[in-house]
């Protein structure tokens, strides 16, 4: 028979009265373990989505999609851009590219210029002096701007990563425990939360797409006219607040349905407090061609009011 000495015995018998103590919380519902002590142990072991069962989601980020709506934003930067020089020209197409033919030969150069001021370098430390765009000129007085490979990877990157972010930030609104949020690939994201058995409203928080604008407000036409004949000016849109002010309801504005400058423009967004007054100060920046743009937008406009549009 085995002997055991009457120390390790009660050695043992403190570690197993420890570790129950330790464990208990896990076997305890919530109201009794905030009656306990406050030196009772009260922290419990949070079970993973093999354990206590939740929701899983594979996201797919559209890349595609991103893609031509950065070319789309190319499109209105030259149209912009031309217009103002008072060029005339009219757009090609082809897939990843923007063409525009000039239809002016004498002013195929000053074009030329025009857009190459508007192919800003692409951001990163390993990328210097790589543009977004290689320009070419495949002749018949037009300019062929392609996306370059080193701008779709950085964009794939970026895209991935804020995308990365907007997720966590949503399924942190659930106020769940320990979320997993992983990279999967080039271009997809998994997301499990434990302890979730509906997902229903964790996919309607991730389905929501987040697009942000600046637009010019309209001030030519007036609202209220606007909301009680239910007649919209052709070129603006009526847009409402989703907050309130004081304990009431905003009126909507009129907005001019011309997009300025586009959300992908902005590199960095943040917010600060003026030492002054104490109030809360947004604060963004954008890269060199919307800087530029909104330069230009807000020395043309001085005293109009311009919108900052989150849909």
């Amino acid at each position: 028979m085995l002997q055991v000495s009457a120390w390790v015995r009660i050695v043992v018998g403190l570690i197993l009265i420890f570790g129950i103590a330790i464990a208990l919380p896990n076997a305890l519902p919530e109201n009794v373990r905030n009656q306990l002590p406050s030196w009772a142990p009260k922290n419990t072991v949070s079970l993973g989505l093999d354990l206590q069962g939740g929701s899983y989601v594979l996201l797919e980020v559209q890349l595609d999609q991103v893609m031509k709506d950065q070319l789309d934003s190319t499109v209105g930067d030259i149209r912009r851009a031309l217009r103002k020089q008072h060029i005339a020209y009219e757009f090609k197409r082809p897939e990843d590219s923007v063409g525009v033919r000039i239809l002016n030969p004498g002013e195929y150069q000053d074009a030329l210029a025009v857009i190459k001021e508007l192919n800003p370098a692409v951001s990163g430390a390993a990328m210097i002096g790589t543009k977004q765009y290689d320009v070419t000129q495949p002749g018949d007085n037009t300019v062929l701007l392609k996306m370059s490979d080193a701008y779709k990877k950085q964009l794939r990157k970026d895209v991935v990563g804020r995308s990365i972010e907007v997720v966590r930030k949503r399924v942190d609104e659930l106020g769940t425990k320990e979320p997993s949020i992983e990279q999967q690939g080039d271009d997809r994201i998994v997301v499990q939360v434990p302890g979730l058995t509906d997902p229903s409203h964790l996919l309607t928080l991730l389905q929501t797409t987040a697009k942000m604008t600046f637009q010019m407000v309209d001030t030519t036409n007036d609202v209220m006219a606007a909301i009680q004949q239910h007649r919209i000016p052709p070129n603006s849109e009526l847009l409402e607040y989703t907050t309130e002010k004081g304990g009431q309801k905003q009126l909507p504005i009129l907005v001019e349905k011309r997009v300025l400058i586009a959300g992908d423009r902005l590199k960095t967004a943040g917010w600060s407090t003026n030492q002054q007054t104490g109030q809360v100060v947004v604060t963004f920046g954008f890269d060199s061609v919307g800087a530029k743009e909104f330069s230009e937008i807000t020395k043309e406009n001085v005293g109009k009011p311009f919108a900052i549009v989150l849909d």
